[in-house]
């Protein structure tokens, strides 16, 4: 069990460059969908539904970490779409709010029948 999100990881290029072997290997196999790109800016990883645990999942806490020693958080951004969002953003991390794809936090509630 346990509650699954919806997570992007997107980042400037040099931040991505800076990164370990290990989180860039698990930032490749793990995300459902990686977007480079063209014109070298940045790269984006997108995670479906994943069991985003910043506390308790190792190479997750070691993404927070390297990202946090970098002191650059202009120069990425990671949303954590969770079920309790948007009263729970402690996962969010960074502010690259002008990022090249457009990532950004949205809200709606609707009310719909069957």
């Amino acid at each position: 069990m346990g509650v699954r999100s919806e997570v992007v990881v997107a980042m400037k290029l040099d931040v991505y460059n800076k990164l370990t072997p290990d989180t860039v290997k698990w930032l490749n196999e793990c995300s459902d969908q990686q977007n480079m790109r063209d014109d070298g800016e940045g790269v984006s990883f997108m995670f479906d539904y994943i069991k985003w645990y910043t506390d308790t999942y190792p190479p997750i806490i070691q993404l927070y970490k390297e990202l946090l020693d970098l002191e650059c958080d202009e120069d990425y951004y990671i949303i954590d779409a969770c079920s309790e969002y948007p009263d729970n953003n402690e996962s969010d991390l960074g502010s690259w709010c002008d990022n090249p794809w457009g990532y950004y936090k949205n809200v709606s509630v609707t009310i719909e029948t069957y």
